[in-house]
């Protein structure tokens, strides 16, 4: 969550402060649970009051999560996908998530759970997908 953050900096620029003045009172938030980081870093600086941003005026930002499966552990994998899920299904949040990985058994069953298929469009590149179609279309 911690790179998220980072980059929410940069692209949302709005939430600097807020996520620079989260991470000087408390150093340490990088040891806390990944649902934990996401709501302190993530989160909070989405809905603190701020004159310079208006959530339900922000376009949605795009957040890319690549290759989720070579994260340390099967366990974080889950947590961040969890913790994702949770806040998506309870906020209206100007974030939409891209996450690739390759499909192992524990992030496949994590996507398949209830809330997620209410949240998500799953593509599958296995052997049935034909690109061909899509690839046309932006050319």
């Amino acid at each position: 969550m911690p790179t998220i953050a980072f980059q929410m900096t940069i692209s949302i620029t709005e939430t600097r402060c807020s996520i620079t003045k989260t991470l000087e009172k408390d150093p340490a938030t990088s040891a806390y649970s990944i649902k934990e980081q996401m709501r302190m870093l993530i989160v909070q600086p989405l809905l603190k009051p701020s004159s310079e941003l208006d959530i339900s005026q922000m376009a949605s930002e795009l957040v890319i999560i690549d290759g989720l499966n070579e994260c340390r552990s099967p366990e974080v994998q889950v947590s961040i996908i969890d913790a994702i899920a949770e806040e998506m299904s309870l906020r209206h949040l100007p974030l939409r998530f891209l996450i690739s990985s390759r499909p192992e058994y524990d992030i496949r069953e994590a996507f398949n759970s209830e809330v997620l298929k209410k949240l998500c469009f799953r593509i599958v590149l296995d052997e049935k997908y034909s690109p061909d179609q899509d690839i046309e279309l932006y050319l």
